[in-house]
């Protein structure tokens, strides 16, 4: 082999060992190796929200339903069975089971109304836990003590009578009501804590929610004092409490101010 050819085959060896060297990441100066990969963590599975919850003694419970592009939700949390706190907001699905109101409205019992923030975790199938925390001026920050809630199927079945308690913190007080002849895409009209001709119009069951869409309107009258000319806006959902049939209503104003009503037959 002549001096020419010899140079000629060295050179294409280094070349070839230099593409080689290459793509097994060596070479700068060290040894061979094989290129470790970059480590990504995972955002984890997408929270999603199951339907209606209630606490195991019944004093909260707590929906969601999509309103146009936003998941609004909607929980009360009875203080006893004639008062209770209406909690609202959007609610921004996290992840692994996380979720947040970052705008919260809450109706106190005595009808003040505040702002705030609320957390959940473990939202799931069968159960959640929230906490409540509410900014005001006047108040240290206070937080609710963690509720946790497990599903309890709903089901379509409003039609009927209901007697139960209307609860409207705005107006200080309660009442028994009984709305007769109720169903889906039926409105009734009632006589509310001195006022007469209040409206409720329930929508067709939301199947997807286990919900029916409510509208409360109030008529522009002296007797309906704070209430007057007001709609609020809500959901009804019913379901099974041992042998008997319980139907929960929330509905409130732009301001997160409204009325609750529990029935049972």
């Amino acid at each position: 082999m002549n001096p020419l050819e010899l140079t000629s085959r060295l050179s294409r060896l280094a070349a070839a060992f230099a593409l080689g060297c290459l793509l097994a990441a060596c070479g700068g100066g060290g040894g061979g190796g094989s290129v470790t990969p970059p480590v990504t963590t995972p955002a984890g599975a997408s929270t999603s929200w199951a339907g209606p919850y209630v606490s195991a003694d019944e004093s909260y419970f707590a929906l969601a339903v999509q309103d146009g592009q936003t998941l609004e939700l909607r929980a009360v949390r009875y203080l006893n069975a004639t008062s209770a706190i209406i909690y609202s907001g959007p609610l921004a699905l996290g992840n692994e089971g996380a979720a947040d109101v970052p705008s919260l409205k809450a109706m106190r019992a005595d009808g003040s109304s505040r702002t705030g923030f609320a957390s959940l975790t473990g939202v799931s199938a069968v159960a959640h836990s929230a906490v409540f925390t509410l900014n005001d001026a006047s108040d240290s920050l206070q937080v609710s003590p963690v509720l946790s809630g497990s599903q309890r199927q709903p089901v379509n079945a409003l039609s009927g009578t209901w007697t139960g308690t209307w609860v409207d913190g705005l107006v200080g007080s309660n009442t028994a009501i009984a709305l007769s002849n109720v169903g889906g895409g039926i409105s009734v009209n009632i006589q509310a804590l001195g006022c007469s001709g209040v409206s409720i119009a329930f929508g067709p069951y939301l199947s997807q929610a286990g919900v029916y869409r409510t509208t409360i309107a109030y008529p522009n009258t002296t007797e309906c004092s704070l209430r007057r000319g007001q709609s609020l806006t809500g959901w009804a959902w019913v379901r099974a409490v041992g042998a008997a049939q319980r139907l929960d209503l929330v509905a409130i104003d732009s301001q997160g101010s409204g009325v609750v009503f529990r029935a049972d037959r």
